[in-house]
């Protein structure tokens, strides 16, 4: 969960919320979102020539240029995708298989896309990337799309309620990164009893860091509870 979304939408009365818990959130930047292309494909990984599970494919090695062109509304120049069968054989019928291809926006991007145009545009989106893919694994999985649903920013903010879509919590500034995080871990709880996790929090985003730093905050609050709640210790 969000503080910015907890401490703006959710405590109430809005004097409960201390100035330098808006403080806090504020200075930080909020971090990205995804656009996901899912596939059910007619042919097997085999027929395809899909032997990994997961696909890092990016442009070059200039990682200065492949987060600017998450910056900008054409086909971003890195991906990450994953052939699902390849790690769960049965996840499809036989004869078929599950193809999805993952990149990342930053979802302010998306502020200027009229509603008209929003479906040209994720289309045209997603066959770039269908292109990088093809091109990167030589697999021409286009010929074989039986199903395809394409989800943006935009569709992360509907189905989540996530500020603009965001999946990726705050960005790890050299200021604010995981160190420097829990640096500061007994003095940045604003609100007595309340502890964060997830994306947002100290061990930033990905599923990993999500699971350890949900343990850590019921650890946190656990050891309170046992210490008859000293927020500082």
């Amino acid at each position: 969960m969000s503080p910015t979304l907890v401490y703006n939408k959710l405590v109430y009365p809005k004097k409960e919320v201390p100035k330098i818990a808006y403080k806090d959130v504020n200075a930080r930047i909020q971090g990205l979102s995804t656009f996901v292309v899912y596939m059910g494909l007619d042919a097997t990984a085999e027929e395809m020539g899909l032997k990994e599970y997961s696909y890092f494919i990016m442009e070059s090695m200039n990682t200065e240029e492949i987060y600017e062109s998450w910056s900008k509304l054409q086909t971003p120049k890195g991906q990450a995708s994953i052939c699902l069968n390849n790690a769960i054989p049965d996840c499809s019928p036989p004869g078929t298989s599950i193809v999805s291809i993952t990149t990342l926006f930053r979802p302010e991007v998306w502020y200027e896309v009229k509603p008209e145009d929003y479906v040209e545009i994720k289309n045209k989106i997603a066959d770039g990337l269908i292109d990088h893919f093809e091109l990167a694994t030589g697999a021409k999985i286009r010929d074989h799309i039986e199903e395809i649903e394409i989800a943006t920013p935009i569709t992360c903010a509907r189905y989540t309620r996530s500020y603009n879509g965001i999946v990726y919590g705050y960005e790890l500034e050299s200021w604010d990164s995981v160190l420097t995080r829990f640096m500061s871990m007994f003095n940045d709880i604003y609100i007595k009893g309340l502890e964060f996790c997830g994306g947002f929090w100290r061990r930033g985003h990905g599923y990993s860091s999500t699971l350890v730093s949900g343990n850590l905050a019921a650890a946190m609050i656990l050891s309170k509870l046992n210490k008859g709640g000293n927020d500082n210790e």
